[in-house]
């Protein structure tokens, strides 16, 4: 391998080096989103324990519209979740190719991301050399999820950063 043509980057904590590869890689700029109007309901209780529904219109852009129904739909079926991001978008588009064409192009960029992020991983974690593998749990009376997940997080910080622990989660 020729070191002085690798590709060299920083994982946060590591140097990593790729092989060089000929392959032309095109420049890609940031397509400038179009920002939408949304209305959305919302539920507010008033003093006399009655609930009103007031319409609310909400600013913000079809990408981020699309990242809030995929996060939500997450654990449906391929066909429910397609189906339920193809209701949420259509009004937003001229026609109904249109809103496939950017659902297909969306869902493809979160398969690429997801499995880039796995790649990194990967790579981070063949550079150590494990010696414990810990599952951890919690009691539901002391903590919730989030609580206990905040509490390690902080913990697992302060020791990597004071004793140097490294560790994967």
């Amino acid at each position: 391998m020729i070191y002085t043509e690798a590709k060299i980057y920083s994982d946060g904590s590591h140097y990593i080096a790729i092989p060089h590869t000929v392959r032309p890689r095109k420049i890609r700029r940031k397509r400038q989103e179009e920002v939408i109007t949304i209305k959305c309901k919302s539920k507010a209780i008033s003093p006399l324990n009655e609930e009103n529904e007031n319409i609310i219109e909400r600013i913000t852009t079809k990408k981020e519209l699309f990242n809030e129904v995929y996060a939500e739909t997450v654990y449906m079926k391929k066909r429910e979740r397609k189906k339920k991001i193809m209701e949420t978008l259509s009004p937003h588009f001229e026609s109904e190719e249109k809103v496939k064409e950017y659902i297909k192009e969306n869902t493809e960029m979160k398969k690429r991301n997801l499995l880039a992020r796995k790649i990194r991983l990967s790579r981070k974690m063949n550079l150590q050399e494990f010696n414990y593998f810990v599952t951890f749990t919690y009691d539901g009376n002391l903590h919730t999820e989030e609580s206990f997940r905040k509490k390690l997080k902080n913990c697992l910080s302060h020791l990597s950063s004071r004793k140097s622990w490294r560790y994967i989660g």
